[in-house]
C-alpha cells in the first residue's frame, strides 16, 4: 500500500470423547481462530486483492477508503495493526513534516527491510504525480516511524543506482503490482531508505 499522504493539508460415547481429546490441537489465535485458518484466510484475501488491485476503480477505493481507515487504525494502535499487516505484508506508519503546513502528516506504507533500516516506495497507486509524503521527505528528511507498537525517529535518504535496483526487487517480491504502478505512472518511482536514529530500536532483517 502506498498512500498519497496529502499535505492539504458434544460427542455421544466415551470412546469418541477420548479420541477427540487425543487429537492434536491447532495453535489458536486470540478469539479462537487457528493459525492455520488465519493463514488460509490471508491467502484467499491476497489472491482476491491480486486480482482486483490492477483495476483503476480498486486503486481509487484503496486511496479514498482503505488508506484513511488504515491511517486511523495505525495511529490509534501505534503501528501494531494495519490492513497490510493482516495480509502478512510488512507495513509501517510514516510521519513526515508537511512541506507547506509544517504539520505532522501520517501515511501508512509497505516496506522492505534494507541495511538495518526500512525502505519505502512512492508508488502513489500508479498515479502520474509523486505522493506528497515523498516531497515532504525531500524537503525535510527527519521523520518518525511507527511499526509493531514501536515509535522511532528516522532519517530519510532518496536511493539511486544499484542500491535502488536491489530494493526495487524486494518490492517486486512482495507484489508484482509495483511494476504495474511503475508502468501506469510513467515516472521513476521514488524510493527512500529510512535509517533509525534510535540505537535501541528493533530493525527488520535485510
Amino acid at each position: 500500500m502506498n498512500a498519497t499522504g496529502s499535505d492539504t493539508d458434544g460427542a455421544d460415547g466415551a470412546e469418541e470423547v477420548a479420541a477427540v481429546a487425543q487429537r492434536p490441537r491447532r495453535r489458536q489465535r486470540p478469539g479462537g481462530v487457528s493459525v492455520r485458518a488465519g493463514s488460509r484466510v490471508r491467502g484467499v484475501v491476497r489472491r482476491v486483492m491480486h486480482g482486483i488491485i490492477p483495476a483503476r476503480w480498486a486503486a481509487v477505493m484503496m486511496r479514498v477508503l482503505v488508506v484513511p481507515l488504515d491511517t486511523m487504525v495505525q495511529v490509534r494502535s501505534g503501528g501494531r495493526f494495519s490492513a497490510c499487516g493482516l495480509l502478512g505484508v510488512p507495513s509501517l506508519l510514516l510521519i513526515t513534516v508537511g512541506a507547506r503546513s509544517g504539520r505532522p502528516i501520517p501515511t501508512p506504507l509497505c516496506y522492505v527491510g534494507h541495511a538495518g533500516g526500512y525502505a519505502v516506495v512512492a508508488s502513489n497507486f500508479g498515479r502520474a504525480h509523486h505522493p506528497a509524503w515523498s516531497s515532504n521527505l525531500l524537503k525535510n528528511p527527519a521523520a518518525t516511524l511507527c511499526t509493531g507498537g514501536r515509535r522511532m525517529p528516522v532519517s530519510a535518504r532518496l536511493v539511486t543506482g544499484v542500491e535502488r535496483d536491489e530494493i526495487w526487487q524486494g518490492f517486486l517480491s512482495i507484489s508484482s503490482h509495483y511494476q504495474a504502478y511503475r508502468d501506469s505512472s510513467g515516472r521513476a518511482l521514488r524510493i527512500f531508505y529510512l535509517q533509525p536514529l534510535d540505537s535501541d530500536a528493533d530493525v527488520p532483517s535485510p
